[in-house]
């Protein structure tokens, strides 16, 4: 593969310009405006492609191409020969992009070829696969913003019914509705009442004189449950103080010289913990905040950055219609999966990835 990327990175020798040849004159090019119209004309007779994919490309904000693509690969470059061709910038061939279909989810796949594609806010390295799932923003050379997601197939549209078929089609329902309405519906019949004799009125009983039944139910209660306020409160069930388990936490963190960087403060469910710290301070927070949570019962969630910057472990995140994260490794890792530093995925959704390290909770967070 890195032969291959070599071989796309080394520049096309320019094709010789027929202007240069002896006996041609400027009257004997083509009228540009003709050749517009002969473009135009048979870009308006080619059918649009069904392709799982979209590609939008905008030159400084104004959109200048629109296209779908079917799952494979895409060369971007000046070529003539590539699938997008962009003749503003130098490289015959810019970035390679991978189309994948998994399921009714995809992954998109780009390769930069050469410096100049900027991607999540930084530049791709070149040769360096990175993934997107569903939907990918990027640019070249700072003026060409490319948004490629998954499009929904166009549907045909149905033939509607003639006038006459359905001047028809309402006529015979309101003939149906008529004679409906005119057909008389069968009553049903009255039962026969039989007459009673005295004997059997004075044989009848009276409900209404019921009287309490001699021996006790047998449906009864054995164990007596005490009243509301005389039960034992469960200790699980207890309220937990975070507004006083924040203050302990955040002095134990003073202590150890880590706030600041780092913000202690009660959530819904928890306590958060975010910063940026360095390694051996980040190892330092942790055991901290470990003998802290063994005295406690909240729940202590971090979102630690490393500082200076790392390139994070995931490298794409799949939400449907399976749900797993693709780390640096190439592997999937869904929830309840072991990572290779020991932690374990708690959870994954659209804003973070939560990951189990032995009772703490560490928050992922991703902007893809």
């Amino acid at each position: 593969m890195l032969a291959a990327l070599k071989n796309r990175l080394r520049p096309a020798p320019d094709p010789p310009d027929p202007r240069d040849d002896a006996g041609l004159t400027p009257d004997d090019l083509p009228d540009a405006a003709r050749v517009e119209a002969e473009l135009r004309a048979a870009a308006a007779t080619v059918a649009p492609r069904e392709g799982d994919f979209r590609i939008i490309v905008s030159d400084r904000g104004a959109a200048c191409f629109e296209d779908r693509f079917d799952a494979g690969e895409i060369i971007v470059g000046a070529d003539p020969e590539c699938d997008v061709v962009i003749t503003d910038i130098d490289a015959p061939e810019v970035l390679v992009i991978r189309l994948e279909r998994i399921g009714s989810a995809g992954m998109i796949t780009l390769t930069a070829l050469c410096n100049g594609v900027t991607a999540r806010e930084r530049e791709l390295p070149v040769g360096r696969p990175v993934q997107f799932p569903d939907r990918a923003q990027f640019a070249i050379a700072s003026d060409y913003a490319f948004s490629i997601d998954l499009a929904p197939r166009r549907q045909k549209l149905a033939k509607a019914p003639s006038g006459p078929a359905v001047l028809l089609t309402g006529a015979l329902l309101l003939a149906l509705a008529g004679w409906l309405l005119s057909t008389p519906l069968p009553r049903p019949e009255t039962p026969a009442q039989f007459p009673t004799s005295p004997q059997a009125e004075r044989a009848a009983p009276d409900l209404s004189e019921a009287t309490a039944p001699s021996e006790p139910s047998r449906l009864r209660s054995v164990t007596p449950i005490p009243p509301a306020d005389l039960a034992a409160p469960d200790e699980a069930d207890a309220p937990v103080n975070l507004a006083n388990a924040t203050q302990r936490l955040q002095a134990r963190l003073l202590d150890a010289n880590l706030v600041p960087p780092l913000v202690v403060a009660p959530e819904a469910d928890g306590i958060l913990v975010s910063g940026a710290l360095s390694a051996g301070e980040r190892e330092r927070a942790i055991d901290v905040m470990r003998a802290f949570q063994d005295g406690t019962v909240a729940t202590i969630t971090m979102e630690i950055t490393a500082e200076p910057r790392e390139d994070p472990f995931f490298s794409a995140v799949v939400l449907r219609p399976e749900t797993f994260a693709i780390g640096a490794d190439g592997q999937r890792y869904g929830e309840g999966q072991r990572l290779p530093d020991g932690g374990r995925i708690e959870k994954i959704d659209e804003n973070a990835i939560v990951v189990n390290r032995d009772g703490l909770l560490e928050r992922v967070s991703y902007a893809w």
